[in-house]
């Protein structure tokens, strides 16, 4: 018996079709996803077990534990917040303002920075905290580390 090898086809494999589907999976999956970064000061917000959602904030004023501020995530020093509040406040008066100050904050220094903002103009001020759960046995504690 004599066969003849030489005689055969070579066997070619088309990636095309391989290569068109990753593509279009690509694509589909970076249109799909959501990339979420994180901008401006990390803050820490203190609980409250009564706290209500806010629709919208139009003007966050951030204010971190080492007292940094941050108007809109973009860094601002304490001598320049009022009057850049005050000219955000000038085109829409009715805004609300969103206040996050870390839950380390000293009181007179966010106490400050609500002043500082109804000097501006804002009408609408609001505390941002973080939902605790309600416990029906719980008594008002100190915070930890406080004597």
């Amino acid at each position: 018996m004599d066969f003849d090898r030489d005689r055969r086809e070579p066997i070619e494999l088309n990636i095309t079709p391989l290569i068109d589907i990753v593509f279009l999976l690509l694509i589909f999956f970076l249109l799909t996803s959501h990339f979420f970064t994180e901008q401006g000061l990390q803050v820490q917000l203190p609980g409250s077990r009564t706290g209500q959602k806010v629709e919208r904030a139009e003007i966050v004023v951030s204010l971190d534990d080492q007292e940094r501020l941050s108007l809109n995530d973009e860094p601002v020093a304490w001598a320049e917040l009022e009057d850049k509040l005050r000219a955000m406040l000038a085109r829409e008066p009715a805004v609300t303002v969103l206040l996050k100050a870390d839950r380390s904050v000293r009181l007179d220094r966010a106490v400050t920075l609500m002043d500082t903002a109804k000097a501006a103009g804002a009408q609408k001020l609001v505390l941002a905290t973080t939902p605790q759960p309600i416990d029906g046995n719980e008594t008002l504690k100190a915070p930890s580390g406080n004597p």
